[in-house]
């Protein structure tokens, strides 16, 4: 085998797998017309020529023009209607319910707690009484020249019995009286009077109503005038005070046990806007003495 056999066979060998391995062509091929121009195309020297550009038509203005009317268009499926400004809104014939505003419950809190002053009342009238007896013991054993051994002794027990049993009620009515109070102020309530303080005060009346004129009576069968007199004004005075206690003591029971013994604490007006005045001018004058060589005067200075 020659040298060119060779060389041609080694070529072909060479050339084969890289046709076998080589994929399909990616484009379409044309047809011949377009490969005809793409290979017009393709050679060079050739220019490509410019397409020339669309006429422009300019209307004449001193023809007229028809106008054109838009082609009516059927409604758009899905498409919102303008509002028209123009018309009025539809009136409803169902008229809308007013807003209505539930009414104010009042809340019930019930029976408020004893105010105390029954007992403030019985123990200030026990401390009274007791002051009051002891002058009076005091008075009479000296007129009567009493021993001091039989008359101190007896006023000093009977007073400290009835100093303790006063003190024991002051106390206990500042304790409900306390208790009352944060009640009210805890559930922002005014308190009303509930008659204790008058029973009391009743019942101390005609006690010592009793006691003065019966006593008076015998300091004027003794021909004590002065002190039977007095004895006998102290008590009907007392008497006399007795039927409005118990009057008055009795109306505000019944008001305490139908309203409670509260009522709801009243809200306090807003403060009317000052007025609006206008600036006055007021003069000031004041005059003022002035010492000056051999006398004084006096001159005057003001505002205006």
């Amino acid at each position: 085998m020659s040298k060119a056999a060779m060389v041609l066979v080694s070529a072909l060998v060479m050339a084969w797998p890289a046709r076998a391995f080589a994929g399909p062509p990616t484009q379409p091929e044309a047809d011949g017309s377009e490969a005809e121009q793409g290979e017009q195309g393709e050679q060079p020297g050739q220019a490509e020529t410019p397409e020339p550009p669309a006429p422009v038509f300019v209307p004449d203005p001193s023809q007229p023009t028809e106008a054109t009317e838009p082609a009516e268009s059927g409604p758009v499926e899905g498409a919102r209607e303008p509002v028209r400004w123009d018309v009025p809104p539809p009136e409803s014939s169902e008229t809308e319910p007013s807003p209505s505003f539930a009414p104010a419950v009042e809340i019930d809190h019930g029976l408020a707690p004893d105010d105390g002053r029954s007992m403030l009342v019985l123990g200030g009238v026990g401390i009274g009484l007791t002051a009051a007896g002891a002058t009076f013991a005091s008075i009479v054993g000296a007129r009567r020249r009493l021993p001091a051994s039989w008359l101190v002794p007896g006023i000093a027990v009977s007073s400290a019995g009835m100093l303790a049993f006063s003190g024991g009620a002051l106390y206990l009515g500042v304790k409900r009286s306390g208790a009352h109070r944060r009640w009210l102020v805890a559930r922002g309530l005014e308190g009303r009077p509930q008659g204790g303080g008058l029973a009391v005060g009743g019942s101390f009346f005609l006690l010592g109503a009793i006691g003065f004129v019966t006593a008076g009576s015998v300091a004027l069968s003794f021909g004590d005038t002065a002190l039977g007199a007095t004895e006998l004004g102290l008590g009907i005075a007392m008497a006399a005070a007795v039927p409005t206690a118990f009057v008055f003591s009795v109306r505000f029971r019944r008001s305490y046990a139908a309203t409670g013994g509260w009522a709801p604490k009243a809200v306090p007006p807003l403060p009317t806007p000052p007025v609006a005045r206008r600036p006055q001018l007021q003069p000031v004058i004041q005059p003022y003495p002035m010492v000056l060589q051999g006398g004084g005067g006096v001159g005057l200075s003001g505002r205006f």
